[in-house]
């Protein structure tokens, strides 16, 4: 049964990196063991016993978690639903929700590392959580209406757009003056992970909309939907605009332009869009699901190698950029930590992220 409301009973406990450091090993190790133990059930009905015991103890360890997390997921998924037409339906909804951002705490808790847990890991199950809820919910928005759900996602932005320099000019805002809005860069998502900053390079998803596409949304908002995409008193709709971090866009952020300027293994990437939290296409989740644990360890500590390289790329690469172009992301800091640090680590240690050269 999904929690609904928050009791005293459940605010009595929370999720701590004590419980992670307990619970997810027993997590990872069941599920290791089921999934082992089930591709050869068809030829050894005998293991159906140790199957179901590995099940069972993977299912514990997964529900202890969530209970923990009980308030932090009550608070989340009420919050998403705030935001969206959906709020007040019915509450098949909100289960809907809960049980898709339980998978992505599957997927989060196969690739969680224990040996790196800090006082930010309880956030990671988390997070999780919640891009998983929020992907379903984009996808009960837009069911409806026959469109598919990034489809839908740029209506809700567009939306957001048009409402808030409705609110700022007085007057309705016209559909031309949403596009330079949204080509200005000034609706450029911000998140932890930084962003480009300079008139040079702007989102690539915000300069892909065309008139057209404004529009179109204006004419759907208009007359195939019965409430508004985004309530136009609701005081998280800029924070939608500009705060949304369930929208990282790696490509602008300071690691994506790294990762453009040399010849990175697909892997590589995928480790350091795992490490970065970004979101993922499903050809690139299908690829990192097939990646091992301790495969996606490696290259996460071959990626800290390499950042850490006084004589690698990455440090003439942030040398270049000189402290300009990204935001949240404090570079002149970083070369300065680099630098006390005097290491240099020998090229073999970090080699492997890159293809191999070509000859010249």
């Amino acid at each position: 049964m999904t929690p609904k409301k928050q009791t005293a009973k459940s605010l009595g406990e929370r999720l701590t990196v004590e419980s992670l450091r307990y619970y997810v090993p027993i997590f990872q190790d069941s599920d290791d063991s089921y999934e082992k133990l089930v591709k050869h059930l068809d030829d050894e009905p005998e293991l159906q016993t140790r199957v179901d015991a590995a099940f069972t103890l993977r299912e514990y360890a997964l529900d202890k978690l969530l209970k923990l997390a009980e308030p932090l997921i009550i608070r989340e998924v009420n919050s998403i639903l705030s935001k969206s037409h959906l709020r007040g339906t019915d509450e098949s909804i909100y289960n809907q929700l809960y049980y898709a951002g339980r998978a992505g705490a599957v997927k989060g808790l196969r690739h969680f590392d224990v040996d790196k847990l800090d006082s930010s890991a309880t956030n990671y199950l988390l997070q999780w959580f919640t891009a998983y809820a929020k992907k379903e919910l984009l996808t009960l928005e837009a069911a409806p209406f026959g469109i598919p759900p990034s489809r839908f996602h740029t209506y809700k932005k567009i939306s957001a757009v048009r409402k808030k320099l409705s609110e700022l000019y007085g007057r309705y805002a016209t559909n031309q003056e949403v596009l330079d809005f949204l080509h200005s860069g000034a609706a450029d998502v911000k998140s932890m992970n930084g962003r480009v900053g300079s008139s040079e390079k702007r989102y690539s998803s915000n300069q892909k909309i065309t008139l057209e596409l404004v529009e179109e949304q204006e004419y759907f908002e208009r007359n195939l939907i019965v409430q508004n995409l985004i309530d136009p008193l609701d005081r998280s709709m800029s924070e939608m605009v500009f705060g949304e971090t369930s929208t990282k866009i790696f490509d602008e952020t300071l690691f994506g332009a790294f990762v453009a300027e040399e010849r990175f293994t697909p892997e590589a990437v995928l480790a350091i869009k795992h490490e970065l939290q970004s979101e993922l296409s499903d050809e690139e989740q299908a690829a990192l699901d097939q990646l091992s644990n301790s495969a996606l360890r490696k290259l996460v500590s071959q990626w800290k190698l390499l950042i850490r390289d006084a004589k690698g790329p990455f440090y003439s690469f942030l040398k270049r950029a000189g402290g300009q172009g990204f935001d949240e992301f404090d570079i002149k800091r970083t070369i300065k930590a680099v630098e006390n640090g005097a290491e240099v680590i020998a090229t073999s240690q970090w080699e492997p992220l890159f293809l191999p050269r070509e000859n010249a």
